[in-house]
């Protein structure tokens, strides 16, 4: 890569950690314990797919 792809790279990979993403949402919960409050929460695209990295490689 060139030193401009690689600023390009860095850069979009930055951004990627900061905006909210308008299409997916991830199910939590406050705590493990059975009966802790459940809610969704909206998440950078960056958590995105690393939430969807996490789910994949479990099974």
């Amino acid at each position: 890569m060139s030193p401009r792809e690689q600023w390009t790279f860095i850069r979009r990979l930055d951004l990627s950690k900061r905006i909210l993403s308008n299409r997916y949402v991830i199910y939590t919960s406050e705590s493990a314990s059975p009966g802790s409050r459940k809610s969704f929460r909206r998440v950078s695209v960056y958590d995105t797919a690393a939430y969807m990295h996490y789910v994949c490689s479990k099974t």
